[in-house]
């Protein structure tokens, strides 16, 4: 249906464009362009198609920080982007389009071949794709069978009449190259895929799902009873998790209404990032939007689902709401239906109108770009437009419910035109994409100078028609409004006691595997033990059994490694033997966390009272550490109690959550101003300084918490002036 045709005919402010008006982002006329952000003065050379009868002296060179007249041999110099390739437009005298390109470094000729590429860029929706690929399409486009004709039909065309860009109508055989074009692009013949793998570590038990995958989310169980969701769809999603009955005594009992709801709502991203590309990318793109998704799928956190206290299973309704086609889906409450609206509606706005309003600004390989439209969760700005939209277009919540979503595209467009109110909020919105990517302080006149730069698009009103080129929309094609999942909770089959336990270096813990269904049976098992041995490893007593083994025994040894501090798994999987079969029973874990022979302490030196004068002066403390843990490295964090004096503390960096300085010096200095003069008798003030023992996880973080949850930390305290350490006055 081509989604795209309402952003592009909507968006691409153009003086007498029919139907377009852009006064929701154009408040006065251009400006200079704002300071900041890093540039470049870029040089470039235009060249005009053979049979066109224009000089380049006649022709302005334009992109979103200011324009430039070339010489007479088509050489220019502009500000632009170091991060380039950068949106530019070349206008003759009357300001009608006439050549475009993405301006940078390697790509600095103006003329047919980059049009071409320009018009393909915004047809195609590579702006939809994440950085770096969006520039590595404009390059590999030009050799692609069919893409001659496009530039082919530029040139005849502008040969024919130097102003035959200015509107569709001019250009009628440039608008049916490129939807020929574009049409064969994504032609579904791509036969290149990337096998989608999960990406976390996961431990399944106890928990039933029917069905396991919809519309591009799958529902993963977790160890002990949980789930979560891993999306493989550019099409962010909402889960409504509720309790809908639970097994007693033999008897399906409906959970109370009171007990619904007690999951909060879950938000589930849309994919971003392309992921591992094995064939070209010409090819890897038409496997995209033809379905063979090879965006980098993500998962979200485990949601822990209660079994009823004595009950041999509980059940959950799991409901999953999104921008779908497919009306056909479970009767949803006022609540999910409210949610999936605003879902749609901040994906068209997120995925499609504002990265193809901000491609006219700012560099399109900026990757910053990416980082400010990933999935909000509906917050701030984007919530109060989401909002504003709904509640002002009402006929947008009735296209969404028949699945229109290509409709409502272009009717959210319309609205955003219609309103000063909601078009404000949208450029918003583009402000903080180009804050950003490029540091402005204000980017009003960035957004103004777009207006200017859109008028080359006027073209693709007609070569859009038809043309299904977006992978958000072929995802959202292929999804449903709401999909229902209904999981089963059940009681662990196999037990693995204790569960957790943790051990200082050397020792050891024993751990038994019990299967409470074969009490009193004389059941025979075989027990498959594993364990990830980072920090300790297990042995059942039979010579050459560590770590991973098939066993006839219940029982390990897990012994901890004589250094090093950190968490091993250990799994067993049970299976009943029966002649010559073995029957999987089911899997248990058990979490060793391993920490150095007790904790460490530290002392302050100086540990007593520091007077210092109103002259101010300087103190230097130094940590000293008892008992060190042994395998990991330390570091030291110091800080200073109220507003009085400053820390020096070379090295060092402020942690944001504890407001310590964090360093590998374990001195710090103290430094209290000097007064002049010296106040009157009986002023000043107290403090303290404190320190901290910080180390280096074994993941390369650094953290102040050791086993236990204890902080390891001391400190001192000084006195200024007048005032004494306890706060009294000197005598």
């Amino acid at each position: 249906m081509g989604l795209l045709l309402g952003a592009a005919t909507a968006l691409a402010g153009c003086s007498g464009a029919a139907g377009t008006n852009v006064a929701p982002f154009v408040a006065k006329a251009p400006g200079a362009p704002v300071s900041g952000g890093a540039t470049v003065m870029q040089q470039g050379h235009i060249v005009l198609p053979p049979g066109v009868a224009l000089s380049a002296q006649s022709l302005t060179v334009t992109n979103s920080l200011g324009s430039t007249t070339p010489v007479a041999n088509g050489s220019f110099t502009l500000l632009a982007y170091s991060g380039g390739p950068q949106y530019t437009l070349v206008t003759d005298k009357a300001g009608s389009p006439v050549l475009a390109g993405f301006l940078g470094p390697a790509s600095t000729t103006l003329d047919s071949l980059s049009t071409a590429k320009v018009f393909v860029y915004f047809a195609a929706a590579f702006y939809t794709l994440p950085s770096p690929f969006r520039s590595q399409m404009v390059d590999a486009i030009a050799s692609e069978p069919g893409f001659a004709s496009v530039q082919s039909a530029i040139e005849t065309a502008l040969a024919a009449n130097p102003e035959a860009l200015a509107n569709a109508s001019g250009a009628g055989s440039v608008a049916a190259a490129l939807a020929t074009f574009v049409t064969a692009l994504y032609a579904p013949n791509s036969t290149s895929s990337v096998a989608r793998q999960l990406r976390a570590r996961r431990f399944p038990q106890d928990v039933t799902l029917s069905p396991s995958t919809a519309s591009g989310v799958t529902v993963i169980q977790d160890f002990p009873n949980g789930i979560h969701f891993h999306n493989t769809f550019r099409r962010a999603a909402e889960a409504f998790i509720d309790e809908v009955s639970f097994v007693a005594s033999g008897a399906t009992t409906p959970t109370p209404k009171s007990v619904l709801d007690v999951v909060p709502p879950q938000q589930i991203p849309a994919t971003s990032g392309l992921g591992n590309v094995s064939s070209s990318l010409i090819t890897a793109v038409q496997g995209l939007f033809s379905g063979a998704t090879q965006y980098t799928p993500v998962d979200t956190s485990t949601i822990p689902l209660a079994l009823e206290p004595g009950s041999a299973s509980t059940t959950y309704n799991v409901t999953v709401v999104g921008a779908g086609l497919d009306v056909s889906t479970p009767a949803l409450t006022s609540e999910q239906s409210t949610a999936q609206k605003k879902l749609v509606v901040q994906q068209l706005v997120q995925d499609i109108v504002v990265p193809f309003i901000v491609s006219f600004i700012i560099p399109i390989n900026s990757a910053q770009i990416d980082n400010f439209l990933s999935f909000t969760g509906g917050n701030g700005v984007i919530a109060d437009l989401v909002g504003a939209i709904t509640t002002t277009a009402p006929q947008v919540s009735a296209l969404i419910d028949a699945g229109d979503v290509g409709d409502a595209l272009i009717l959210i467009v319309n609205t955003i035109e219609s309103s000063n109110s909601i078009g404000g909020l949208l450029q918003q919105i583009v402000a903080g994409v180009i804050q950003s990517a490029t540091n402005f302080a204000t980017a009003q006149a960035a957004i103004e100078k777009a207006n200017s730069l859109t008028n080359t698009l006027n073209i693709l009103s007609g070569a859009l028609v038809g043309i299904d080129m977006s992978v958000v929309e072929h995802d959202i094609l292929s999804s449903d409004q709401a999909d229902l999942f209904v999981v089963t909770v059940t009681p662990d089959t196999v037990k693995l006691s204790p569960a957790t336990a943790t051990l200082d270096n050397g020792a050891s813990q024993a751990l038994t595997t019990g299967v409470p269904a074969a009490s009193g049976t004389a059941a025979t098992f075989a027990y498959t033990w594993s364990n990830t041995a980072a920090f300790g490893h297990i042995f059942d007593g039979i010579s050459g059994h560590e770590d991973n083994f098939t066993s006839s025994s219940n029982v390990v040894t897990y012994v901890a490694n004589a250094t090093g501090a950190g968490v091993d798994t250990v799994t067993v999987s049970v299976a009943q033997i029966s002649g010559q079969n073995r029957i999987p029973i089911g899997s248990a874990h058990a979490t060793m966390t391993v920490q150095p022979s007790g904790l460490p302490s530290i002392s302050l030196d100086p540990s007593g009272c520091v007077q210092f004068p109103f002259t101010g002066g300087s103190q230097t403390y130094t940590v000293t550490v008892t008992n060190p843990p042994a395998g990991v490295t330390l570091e030291y964090g110091f800080a200073i109690a109220g507003n009085h004096g400053t820390l020096s503390d070379p090295g060092a960096t402020l942690n944001a959550q504890t407001h310590y300085l964090v360093g590998p010096s374990d001195s710090a200095t103290l430094n209290m101003p000097d007064v002049e003069p010296s106040p009157t008798s009986g002023t000043g003030f107290n403090g303290a300084i404190s320190a901290e023992l910080w180390f280096v996880t074994a993941s390369g973080q650094l953290s102040n918490t050791f086993p236990g949850g204890k902080l390891v930390d001391a400190s001192a305290l000084w006195g200024y002036g007048d005032v004494t350490c306890s706060g009294g006055l000197l005598p």
